[in-house]
């Protein structure tokens, strides 16, 4: 077997130093990553169109679906052929990072910024030998912070930082409109192989306050912070419907065998009507805390950590229109 053909490029950089005066020092990275290759080969059973052409004289839209949505060629004059594929393997990345640090009233204050950016993708992530039906899976995350210490007096500093982060991952179904079509031969017939779409974005944003107070033997710290958190997405299984064929013979002739389609039975039991459910899902969970602490340094050898904590774990609450079903 011959060895399996990788091509990488991961070109960057990385620049930091001073700004201004050394009162301004900043960092800024990039890197770019690209990947491509080839899976081991995989034996596909695909319809071969001159056959099918000239069988399928009932079945208007299989031919449609064919003529629209072309395969690799088959080889053979009959209904269906095999050809051999390596499906593709990709990944694109970009990742950057920007910081600057800035001092002020005269070094005594520091203020710290930051940003971040984290691009993935992966163009082959449920892949099909009918390329218009390929789905490519996206992660995107930014996140910003930023840091401010302060001097208030010569025994007394305070830190406060805030954050704020997004992550957006998903892929889709190309042409929803389309169901899945499955044939038991094993033909590979045309559509998404994929059983539902995804997303899930989240979005955190996080804000904490310390005191640092030193007095004698004692380092007092007193600190609070909060952090809310919101997730919205959906899963949409089943939502496109699948026919199901016994053979290829069926799918030219459109005659299926049966149909799989998800539905909302809340709607079907109150009022007799026949919906698709509704999928997106929003949920908020916020979090705080409080603390104080001493720190006593009782002789040379000897320190003693005295600390109260509070902390609220807040649980997930569903604010979407839908609401999920709770089964006590």
């Amino acid at each position: 077997i011959s060895r399996r053909v990788a091509r990488e490029l991961q070109p960057g950089y990385l620049l930091t130093g001073p700004a201004w005066k050394n009162r301004i020092g900043f960092s800024s990275s990039l890197e770019r990553f690209r990947s491509r290759s080839f899976s081991d080969p995989v034996d596909f059973t695909l319809p071969a169109t001159p056959g099918i052409f000239n069988f399928a004289i009932e079945g208007r839209r299989a031919r449609d679906l064919l003529q629209k949505y072309t395969a690799p060629v088959v080889t053979g004059n009959g209904l269906t052929g095999k050809v051999t594929l390596r499906p593709p393997v990709s990944i694109d990345r970009l990742l950057m990072i920007e910081r600057a640090d800035v001092k002020l009233r005269g070094g005594r204050d520091h203020l710290t910024g930051r940003v971040l950016i984290n691009r993935l993708t992966r163009p082959d992530f449920i892949w099909t030998p009918y390329s218009d039906f390929v789905s490519a899976l996206h992660q995107n995350t930014v996140a910003i912070g930023g840091s401010y210490t302060a001097s208030l007096r010569p025994s007394i500093t305070n830190e406060a930082r805030l954050s704020f982060s997004r992550d957006n991952l998903g892929w889709n179904r190309p042409h929803p409109e389309i169901p899945t079509l499955s044939s038991g031969d094993g033909v590979m017939l045309p559509g998404s192989p994929a059983f539902y779409e995804y997303r899930n974005l989240n979005r955190s944003t996080e804000l904490l306050d310390n005191v640092i107070w030193t007095q004698g033997r004692h380092l007092v710290t007193v600190g609070a912070g909060a952090l809310f958190r919101a997730s919205d997405g959906y899963l949409t299984a089943g939502r496109d419907g699948q026919y199901l064929f016994s053979n290829i013979v069926s799918f030219a002739l459109d005659r299926p065998s049966s149909l799989r389609i998800t539905l909302d039975r809340g709607a079907l039991t109150n009022n007799s009507r026949v919906q698709l459910p509704q999928f997106d899902r929003s949920y908020r969970y916020p979090q705080s805390f409080a603390f104080v602490q001493d720190t006593w340094k009782v002789a040379t050898r000897l320190t003693l950590n005295l600390g109260l904590r509070y902390e609220l774990f807040g649980g997930p609450s569903n604010v979407g229109l839908t609401k999920d079903v709770l089964v006590q």
